[in-house]
């Protein structure tokens, strides 16, 4: 047996060794680089070495350290990650729990970085050997969102395998089942060393399932890959899972030879922790083997180990194992000894399980208590009132519940009612702007037909008459100085009516507007009044990046005419001011004067003076007018437009 003991030492070895080339040529790259270069050999020499004992990595780690002395935070957070995984390797938890807590405070505002992903996966798998599932379950979950955000295949499968370990860990394995599987099929290229720790867990969870066939083909795809990956820690579990497999299957020598390379694999990476657990488990099977002598060896060695590494909670499955192997060779005093250990064990250990008991009988007591005035009740009258009650209340919770429907059902129908409205007041709205919109432009239309039949029509026959009239007054002669004067007198209301003809036409539609645009055409208004009985003037700002549209410059004229003609007719004013300003997506018009003003109140005065239809072909444009005036104190109208 030593020999085959040596034997799987030496096949680890040679796993092991397969890392040579790539460290030899990291070193040289350590050796021989600066800066950068360094600290990213370094990285790759620490990598090699997580999968050996802790001291390898030690004297790499302190190396990084000094490097990164004075580098940003996250360079003193990798640093603190690889700092855990020593302590990690060490079997010292505490310590290597408190380095990823201050990793992760050194990542600072790097918190969704690669690096905090990391430290909260080596975080959650060290409270997970600590006992403090809750709190890795949290830190998983962290961890996989965070992932997702990234898109880092490995750390999602890492984070998926971390919740189904905690859920395996509390022995719900077809659970812990569904988030392997979901860990397995996000696998990616480059992502085998991950997923030989989720084909491992998963056979584990099959094995403790009693699914023997499924659980021996997710162990042999972990075995694989572990290989490949030259993954000592994975491939030493996977031998471990294995063998309990076999052992399953009533298959010792295979138990023994997958057990003994887990324990030689283990012994290399110095791992107590799981080192004491195989170690026991390979005492079992000596027993099972009626090999006792050598399963009371390892059982002993494994006590040795955990004296020294201080792991009490394995001394209880070493009880057990020697037990068994006592019990084989006959030694029943020895056993003796090893159960009256294992009870004092249990019972220094399980103070805690013994409260919870005692607090279980005590509850069990008062509901017993409880119990018996019930059925008292029931042998009195108490008992009629006691079912009144419960009738009573039904009838009230039901009821409620009654009147609760029918509440939302009103509340619902209230709802719709108020809904439809609502669709039925914007089919309104819309009706009504598409009416104003269509009388609008029926009105313009209207102008522009006017002015073209005043301009073509009437005017032309205007101008013959007057041509015709010239004609003859050459033709004849006037009797009397009077009936010349009354002849030319005719000729000239014949003039003034052509000019009064082209003035309307012009003012229904002008073709300045047309042409030139609305500051032009209000240019061209404003001149035409008289300024001895009314000084007027236009300010314009921002309408040199371009027109406004067809429609609006036309209401806004409309609108600003009528305005004119208000101040002209109804005012009193000696000053006219205009303004039209157009900046930030919005346009804005004041007209200002400072005649007698008039009451903004007075809704006679609104509808005489044209107000109401200012006000609503503003609103049609989607903007809004305001009226500003005072007795004696001019009027100001403000028009904004969001065009």
């Amino acid at each position: 047996m030593r020999m085959l003991l040596l034997l799987t030492a030496v096949l680890c070895s040679l796993s092991a060794s397969a890392q040579t080339d790539t460290i030899r040529v990291l070193r040289q790259r350590y050796y021989g680089g600066k800066g950068e270069l360094k600290r990213h050999a370094l990285r790759g020499l620490l990598e090699q070495h997580r999968s050996q004992s802790p001291d390898s990595m030690l004297k790499y780690w302190q190396e990084f350290d000094r490097t990164i002395s004075t580098h940003t935070a996250g360079a003193h957070a990798e640093s603190a990650y690889y700092r855990a995984i020593y302590y990690l390797k060490a079997n010292k938890l505490d310590s290597a729990l408190q380095f990823t807590q201050t990793g992760l405070k050194k990542t600072g505002g790097l918190r969704k970085t690669h690096q905090a992903v990391c430290l909260q996966l080596l975080q959650g798998g060290i409270l997970v050997r600590l006992n403090r599932k809750k709190e890795a379950l949290r830190v998983f979950f962290s961890a996989l969102q965070l992932a997702e955000q990234q898109k880092d295949q490995s750390n999602i499968i890492r984070a998926l395998n971390g919740i189904g370990w905690v859920q395996m860990e509390t022995e719900q394995y077809r659970k812990a089942i569904g988030w392997f599987r979901k860990a397995a099929s996000s696998g990616s290229v480059g992502a085998g060393p991950a997923l030989a720790i989720v084909y491992s867990n998963l056979a584990s969870s099959y094995g403790a399932l009693n699914r023997l066939d499924s659980s021996q083909y997710f162990i042999g795809l972990s075995l694989s890959l572990a290989r490949k990956a030259q993954e000592l820690s994975t491939l030493a579990n996977a031998h471990a899972i294995h063998a309990r497999i076999d052992l399953e299957r009533k298959d010792e020598p295979a138990a023994l030879r997958h057990m003994e390379q887990a324990v030689a694999a283990r012994k290399l990476l110095q791992e107590p922790f799981y080192i004491v657990s195989d170690l026991c488990v390979l005492a079992d099977i000596f027993a099972m083997a009626k090999k006792p002598d050598k399963g009371i060896a390892t059982a002993t060695e494994a006590m040795h180990l955990a004296r020294k590494y201080k792991l009490e909670a394995k001394k209880a499955m070493i009880y057990a194992s020697l037990g068994n192997n006592y019990r084989v060779a006959g030694n029943y005093k020895a056993l003796a000894r090893t159960l009256e250990a294992r009870l004092a064990l249990k019972d220094s250990l399980h103070s805690d399980a013994l409260d919870e008991e005692f607090a279980r009988m005590q509850a069990r007591h008062e509901v017993s208590k409880k119990q018996q005035q019930i059925s008292l009740l029931r042998s009195r009258e108490t008992l009629q009132q006691l079912e009144l009650d419960k009738r009573n209340t039904i009838i009230a919770i039901t009821s409620g519940g009654l009147v609760l429907v029918v509440l939302m059902g009103y509340l619902l129908h209230n709802r719709n009612k108020l809904k439809q409205k609502s669709v039925l007041q914007a089919h309104i709205i819309r009706q009504q702007t598409m009416t104003t919109n269509k009388v609008l432009r029926a009105e313009e239309n209207e102008r522009k037909r006017i002015a073209l039949e005043l301009h073509d029509g009437l005017g032309q026959l205007f101008s013959v008459v007057k041509l015709n009239l010239s004609g003859i007054a050459q033709d004849i002669s006037f009797k009397s100085p009077g009936s010349e004067r009354t002849f030319a007198k005719a000729m000239d209301l014949v003039d003034e009516s052509c000019r009064e003809i082209r003035l309307i036409a012009h003012q229904m539609a002008p073709h300045i507007l047309i042409s030139s645009g609305l500051p032009a055409a209000v240019a061209d208004l404003v001149n035409k009044i008289d300024s001895r009985q009314l000084k007027a003037t236009i300010d314009v700002v921002g309408f040199d990046t371009g027109r406004l549209p067809a429609n609006v410059e036309s209401v806004l004229f409309r609108v600003i005419q009528e305005a004119v003609n208000n101040v002209i007719k109804h005012a009193g004013a000696s000053l006219l001011d205009i303004q039209l300003i157009r900046e930030s997506g919005q346009t804005t018009v004041m007209i200002e004067d400072n005649g007698k003003g008039f009451d903004v109140n007075s809704l006679e005065l609104i509808e005489g003076m044209g107000l109401k239809n200012i006000r609503s072909r503003i609103e049609y444009l989607k903007g809004s007018v305001d009226f500003s005036s005072l007795d004696g104190r001019g009027t100001l109208i403000a028009i904004y437009l969001p065009v």
